[in-house]
């Protein structure tokens, strides 16, 4: 889902390539997001649609930096887990983290957006622990 997002603001933003540009919903010219005349970088919406644009080009890199992590610590530890419950709640906390985090990053919530990592990445910790301890009981 992110990544389709990302996808429509990088037409709004002009950062598709060059090809693209026949394809852009708005027919918004696409340069990759490098060619910008002063007048036109100086137009306010025009700089709304380029953060828009990096913004959830960080969202999806965010995401790929952690959900990966832990979905394979969440797997590996639910084969040793101390307590079923508590891989559970964890599960839960991670998942609620990351789709939280997803959304107060694209409204620009600080620091609900840092609290929204930090569970998720609690959650991942509180995993590996919870792994640990079943594995070493």
């Amino acid at each position: 889902l992110t990544t389709l997002i990302q996808g429509g603001k990088r037409f709004s933003g002009g950062s598709r390539p060059p090809e693209d540009t026949k394809y852009s919903p708005k027919n918004t010219e696409q340069h990759y997001g490098l060619k910008w005349r002063t007048s036109v970088s100086q137009d306010t919406k025009v700089k709304d649609r380029i953060e828009t644009d990096v913004r959830w080009q960080r969202i999806v890199l965010n995401d790929l930096e952690n959900i990966p992590l832990g979905l394979v610590v969440g797997w590996c530890s639910l084969l040793s887990a101390r307590s079923v419950e508590a891989h559970a709640v964890l599960m839960i906390g991670f998942t609620l983290g990351r789709c939280l985090h997803t959304v107060f990053y694209s409204n620009a919530l600080q620091p609900h957006r840092a609290i929204a990592w930090f569970v998720g990445v609690g959650s991942v910790i509180g995993l590996a622990v919870n792994g640990l301890l079943g594995f070493f009981k």
